[in-house]
């Protein structure tokens, strides 16, 4: 599955950044925010962020919580996949567990929580953003270190969370196919 998971993540990736991009086009286009910002107002960028931030965030809540909390613990990259999360109890996680489980996306959430700063001083904000992406790639360099160690054990979010990604077919600790086998068991 460390393979299939790793490519469901960039698949995962490259939806929500392209959703994201297209949105954020048509926000700019809406507010008349050119490429490189010339010709347009202080206000209009500021709104523009302040906007931009909260869709980004809404896409990445819909696409990494929702979405996977009703498709069996499946976004469209672990569906092509055939792969899914599951909880301790073998269980799709709940929504929150879904959206928040993602490290690789905990950036956009926190930029979220500190974007009121940007109002008080936008070279803060600026510094603590940087600071904030920093730690988060730490946190996914060790999440990445911990899985390629032990892919049993799941990476660092999963331990978090108490999560695990494993086949679709995977029923109370076994695929479907041994299941039936089991019963011919018995």
């Amino acid at each position: 599955i460390k393979k299939e998971r790793a490519l469901a993540v960039i698949i995962d990736a490259i939806l929500i950044l392209g959703i994201t991009f297209i949105l954020q086009l048509i926000l700019g286009s809406f507010l008349g925010v050119e490429v490189l910002a010339n010709g347009t107002t202080e206000e209009v960028n500021t709104l523009y962020l302040i906007l931009s931030t909260i869709m980004t965030v809404l896409v990445v809540i819909v696409y990494q919580g929702y979405v996977p909390s009703v498709n069996n613990g499946q976004t469209l990259g672990k569906k092509h996949f055939k792969i899914k999360v599951i909880n301790e109890n073998r269980e799709n996680p709940s929504f929150v567990v879904h959206a928040f489980r993602n490290v690789l996306w905990w950036s956009v959430y926190l930029t979220l929580i500190f974007l009121p700063l940007y109002f008080v001083n936008p070279n803060i904000f600026s510094v603590i953003s940087g600071i904030i992406d920093y730690v988060l790639f730490g946190a996914i360099i060790i999440s990445l270190i911990a899985y390629l160690i032990n892919p049993d054990e799941g990476a660092l979010h999963d331990k978090v969370f108490k999560t695990r990604v494993v086949d679709e077919n995977y029923q109370f600790g076994l695929k479907i196919e041994e299941m039936s086998e089991f019963k011919e068991e018995l």
